[in-house]
């Protein structure tokens, strides 16, 4: 169950990444530190899981891929 969490927590910061670069790129301050606050607390969520367990590395690479692949195909 923590490896799904830590692999959504890598999928959803992706997303989080891309709303951050269009929010910035469109002069949208509120949403940008919206999507900002969002990826510290997804990122120290699966830092800490990977740091106390490295077998959490995995699904957060692969979340990484996932991630990035649907914000780039549905961007």
């Amino acid at each position: 169950m923590k490896a799904l969490a830590v692999f959504l927590a890598v999928a959803l910061s992706d997303a989080l990444w891309s709303a951050w670069i269009t929010a910035v790129g469109r002069h949208q301050p509120a949403l940008a530190g919206i999507a900002s606050a969002g990826l510290v607390l997804c990122g120290a969520f699966v830092t800490m899981a990977y740091i106390g367990d490295r077998r959490y590395l995995l699904p957060a690479v692969m979340g990484a891929f996932v991630g990035t692949y649907l914000s780039v195909a549905h961007g």
